[in-house]
Formats: C-alpha cells, structure tokens, sequence
C-alpha cells in the first residue's frame, strides 16, 4: 500500500513538473490546451444531458426536451470554444478582472472604513485596494497579455511544486531504506536450561 503511494504521489509530481515546464516555455499554447479541455467539459455535459433524456423517456417522466435542448446548448459552447479557442481565452482575464476590480473596490471601502478604527489595517486595505483595482482594470485591457503571464506563473508554480514533491519523495524513500536498516537488528534466542 505504502509503495503504490509512493509511485502515485511521484508520478503526478514527475506530471506536475513536465506540465509546469510546459506552461513556462509555451503559454499561449496552453491557454489554447485549456480551451480545449473546457470544450471537452462541455461536450461530457451535453452527453449526460442526452443520456438523462434517454432516461427520463423511457420512464415517462418529464423534461426530456429541456435535456435535450440544454444538450444543443452545450454542444453549441463546446463546438464555439473548440473553434474559436482564442477568443474565448479572451473572455477569462475580463471575468478575472472583473472579479479583482470589484474586490480592490470592496478593500477600498474597507480601508477608508478601518481608518478611524484601525489606522494601520485601513491604510493597508486602501493600499491593496488601489493595486488590485489596478490589475483588475489591467486585466480587462490587456487580455491576452494577462493570460500569458497567468500560464507562465502557473507553469513556474507547477514546476517548482513538482520539482519539490520530487525531491521530497526521493529523500523520504532514502530516509526510509536507512531507517529499514537501522532497526533491522540480527538476534539469536538461546533456552536457559533450568
């Protein structure tokens, strides 16, 4: 059992690691990867929604049109994101954005609250705030930019943190046969006669 572990927890390190170098060198191919695996998402979900209304025909229950229909819908999404991956990465680092801009707004809000109160945490907040508004707005002007520096600080994440769980493993796997050695002690019982 130990040992399947360490084989599992080291192949998706050695996976991590490949991925991570992957992303570094080149991010705007997998954010095109990541579209693709979206689009494939998408496509599961329209074939559970076919097969929900299979199943719901056959028991003579309703809404096996709306499952159906939602099944189009999917496709539909999976086939624009399939054939127009670029333009939906897109999208991303606006909702990103989007998202980081209305949490700079609410810090802001929080810091010019905290100022009476607590000086220093007010003054922080503002301070966040303001630069997540920044990167927010950044984001939602310069999309694609955004998305390359995103892929490539993943990469540089994976990569650290595959390079990392595998040199862990492999120094726990020689603590380990030196521990196995250790207490492997070597004994031999004699009867007393009495």
């Amino acid at each position: 059992m130990v040992k399947e572990y360490r084989i599992s927890a080291l192949s998706v390190s050695l996976i991590m690691f490949v991925l991570g170098l992957i992303l570094t060198i080149k991010p705007a191919m997998s954010v095109r990867i990541i579209c693709y695996i979206i689009a494939a998402g998408f496509v599961a979900l329209a074939i559970s929604r076919v097969v929900a209304s299979i199943k719901m025909k056959k028991s003579a229950v309703g809404g096996s049109t709306a499952n159906l229909l939602f099944a189009l819908i999917f496709l539909g999404i999976a086939a624009y994101i399939a054939f127009n991956p670029d333009s939906f990465a897109g999208i991303i680092p606006v909702i990103l954005g989007v998202f980081i801009l209305v949490d700079g707004a609410v810090l802001i809000l929080t810091g010019i609250t905290y100022r009476d109160y607590l000086p220093r945490r007010g003054l922080s907040s503002l301070l966040f705030g303001v630069l997540l508004v920044f990167l927010g707005g950044y984001s939602i002007l310069h999309g694609f930019e955004v998305q390359v520096i995103l892929m490539r600080f993943l990469g540089i994440a994976l990569f650290i943190s595959g390079g990392s769980n595998i040199i862990n493993q492999l120094m726990l796997e020689r603590a380990d046969r030196k521990r196995i050695d250790a207490t492997t002690v070597d004994f031999e019982v004699h009867k007393s006669k009495d």
